[in-house]
């Protein structure tokens, strides 16, 4: 049995993976450590930080942007999954990265293989969205001629999940 996950579901996956009774495969797919990510990269620049300072009771400012973007990563660190357990078996956990992700800090996914010793990481060449997944299906499928790993599951990508 396992679980996989992309993106944000990718944290929610070695959660799972950490709090199973029993050791399962883990697979996070372009998975930040937490939701600390929307701080972080390109995701900071679509957070409306400005709205976030507001006291809606005095519509006011009453927060400095650092004070903010402090705030909010306290409040998103409750996600970090480098607090969770380790699962019971690590080795049979891989995150699969990519290596020009300006989405995820290439940091975030390192930090997740050193809270897990035993577990893998694997790069995949590109950034995130379309251009991975296609290379990813296309490894898959046994059509990129590149000498790497086949993956273990199909890699589907569903239109109404977001992706442009």
């Amino acid at each position: 049995m396992g679980v996989c996950g992309l993106s944000m579901g990718g944290v929610h996956t070695p959660m799972v993976g950490s709090l199973h009774p029993t050791p399962i495969a883990t697979l996070p797919f372009l998975s930040p450590h937490s939701a600390v990510a929307f701080c972080e990269g390109i995701l900071k620049h679509g957070t409306a930080w400005e709205a976030l300072r507001e006291d809606p009771a005095a519509q006011t400012a009453t927060m400095t942007l650092e004070e903010v973007r402090e705030r909010m990563r306290n409040v998103l660190s409750l996600t970090d999954v480098t607090c969770f357990p380790i699962p019971k078996n690590p080795s049979t956990v891989i995150f699969v990265a990519a290596t020009d992700d300006g989405y995820i800090p290439k940091h975030s996914v390192l930090e997740l293989q050193k809270a897990w010793p035993g577990s893998e990481v694997r790069w995949v060449t590109g950034d995130s969205g379309r251009p991975l997944c296609a290379n990813l299906m296309m490894e898959s499928e046994g059509k990129d001629e590149r000498p790497v790993e086949k993956w273990t599951a199909d890699v589907k990508m569903e239109e109404d999940e977001g992706w442009a």
